[in-house]
């Protein structure tokens, strides 16, 4: 019963450099270029009498540029401190663009999730034997998509498929390997 057209097209272009500014010291930095474009259009059933169910035709496009810097200070030749910290995204996806008309209506201003990531860790080898790296991180997303119930004028609900929020996570990571 569905017959489904999803296009997706995607173009990514990257640059970074590591630059040593003394033999501890070194930045890492980059810049990325992203252009998206997905669509979605077709049938998703049928309603009970026949009728197709057909998709809301959506096309999104849209480009954006990424930027991180990274940096490492190397303590002793085994050990080393790092940081990063970056822009990210997450696309909007073909779930969230797919809603059956009958019961959901997607938000034509829906925005691609984006946010940013920081870590900062220490790293290195205690002689040949063992390898550990210890690791603080803090990814913060805006624009998340959801759904939010919703009533028509004719007292009907709807789901719209929309930004509801952010998210934040944190957290540790604390490994060891032994050689």
């Amino acid at each position: 019963p569905r017959d489904i057209n999803f296009g997706s097209r995607n173009v990514a272009a990257f640059v970074e450099n590591i630059f040593r500014l003394t033999d501890k010291l070194l930045l890492v930095p980059g810049v990325r270029y992203e252009w998206l474009e997905g669509d979605a259009s077709g049938r998703n059933g049928y309603e009970a009498n026949g009728n197709e169910i057909l998709l809301q035709n959506i096309k999104r496009s849209r480009s954006f540029v990424l930027g991180g810097l990274g940096a490492e200070y190397h303590i002793t030749p085994g050990t080393e401190i790092y940081a990063s910290a970056a822009q990210a995204y997450r696309p909007i996806q073909f779930a969230n663009l797919q809603a059956p008309p009958t019961t959901d209506v997607v938000d034509p201003d829906m925005k691609d999730a984006k946010g940013y990531n920081i870590d900062l860790g220490y790293r290195g080898k205690i002689k040949n034997f063992l390898q550990f790296d210890v690791s603080a991180y803090y990814l913060q997303y805006n624009n998340r998509v959801g759904t939010i119930a919703q009533q028509r004028q004719d007292g009907t609900f709807y789901n719209f498929r929309t930004n509801v929020g952010s998210s934040t996570s944190k957290g540790m990571l604390p490994t060891a390997t032994a050689s």
